[in-house]
């Protein structure tokens, strides 16, 4: 009814992911009882944001108002500084591997791939900018990409590291700074609060990357800032960064960050934005 707080917020004409058939990865070694236990977890958290209400937020984005967790795969990886280069190798070799316990589908329909890092990796992509839990210069807890795979079909995928302390602690070296994640909370709460925003993200708009050939925006917003940040909004997590909210399903409460809703923004004229139901 109003133009509310971001009214640039708009659709660009992209792809968008409907209905989202989720593969968890976990990249590097998980093979200690305590990280087996934490894939678990990690996996069921994904199961239980895609069958709650969070996943009404997306719906008026075009992305469906469900979601199916598809499968789990262990990646052996020694890169401890991953690049996009290196990430695209991965993925398809396990796309192409005989081995069924490292392979991964060639990707189709509404495929697609949330990457846990192990806590010693990190990523140094020069062609997204996004720089994750290296000593220095980082730019980012997580982010979404694509690639388009030897088949020639685009494979979307979210890379969340293992946000330890250390990683905290580099990304976030200024006290005066706010920093999107505390040392106050979990790891798993962390790692929620990372996953919720990118899977938002990849689903509403997976082409993000403009430096890769083929991108096309979908839901966007170049110009308005950030209440918080002051930077661009950007994606529809983008708005919402820096906040935290929580999610119920059956016995198991989750962290989450609050999505930009349009609809609530617009209803409201500018009163209520980020939502996590």
């Amino acid at each position: 009814s109003g133009a509310g707080t971001y009214p640039n917020m708009l659709y660009q004409g992209g792809p968008v992911i409907h209905n989202p058939n989720v593969y968890t990865v976990f990249v590097g070694n998980w093979g200690s009882a305590a990280n087996q236990t934490r894939a678990t977890r990690l996996t069921q958290f994904i199961t239980d944001l895609l069958n709650s209400s969070f996943m009404n937020i997306l719906s008026q984005y075009g992305c469906g108002s469900t979601g199916t967790v598809a499968g789990s795969v262990f990646l052996p990886n020694s890169i401890a500084s991953l690049t996009h280069s290196d990430l695209v190798t991965l993925l398809q070799k396990a796309i192409n591997s005989t081995n069924r316990a490292t392979t991964l589908p060639e990707p189709a329909g509404s495929d697609v791939f949330v990457l846990y890092l192990d806590d010693n990796t990190g990523v140094n992509d020069t062609v997204t900018g996004n720089v994750l839990c290296e000593a220095t210069s980082d730019t980012a807890f997580g982010y979404h990409s694509f690639f388009v795979t030897t088949a020639g079909n685009p494979f979307y995928f979210a890379i969340v590291p293992g946000l330890t302390d250390a990683c905290l602690a580099n990304s976030c070296p200024d006290v005066n700074i706010p920093c999107n994640l505390q040392t106050t909370q979990t790891q798993e709460q962390r790692q929620t609060t990372v996953t919720s925003h990118e899977l938002s993200e990849m689903c509403s708009d997976p082409q993000i990357m403009p430096t890769i050939a083929a991108s096309k925006l979908a839901w966007y917003d170049g110009t308005d800032p950030n209440a918080v940040t002051g930077f661009t909004a950007g994606e529809i997590g983008d708005v919402c960064a820096g906040t935290n909210g929580t999610i119920t399903v059956g016995s198991n409460t989750w962290t989450v960050q609050p999505i930009y809703s349009k609809w609530d923004d617009q209803q409201s004229n500018g009163a209520t934005t980020c939502v996590t139901s």
